[in-house]
């Protein structure tokens, strides 16, 4: 049985979650993800949990593909002093 799903986010914005930093360094799918994972554990009620004693598992098969192309790219054209190597940490 074929199913089709989508949806459209509006007014999307995890600036209170993450630095403009972190927002640039990130695609789209990672932000989604962040931001679900922020309400999960003020959900929980245990957003003054330990940090290092909550997690969320992201698994994916093609994410940040966009970023690794683009800084591929600022990398071939600009030389290695143009391209952020921590956006590709993530």
């Amino acid at each position: 049985m074929p199913v089709k799903l989508a949806d459209e986010v509006k007014n999307f914005n995890v600036s209170g979650i993450l630095s403009k930093k972190e927002m640039q360094c990130n695609d789209q799918y990672c932000l989604y993800a962040i931001h679900a994972a922020n309400h999960v554990i003020d959900d929980a009620g245990i957003s003054n949990a330990d940090p290092f004693s909550v997690g969320v598992l992201i698994g994916n098969s093609v994410g940040g593909i966009p970023s690794f192309k683009s800084e591929y790219e600022k990398f071939l054209t600009k030389g290695n002093r143009k391209f952020d190597p921590a956006c590709n940490l993530n």
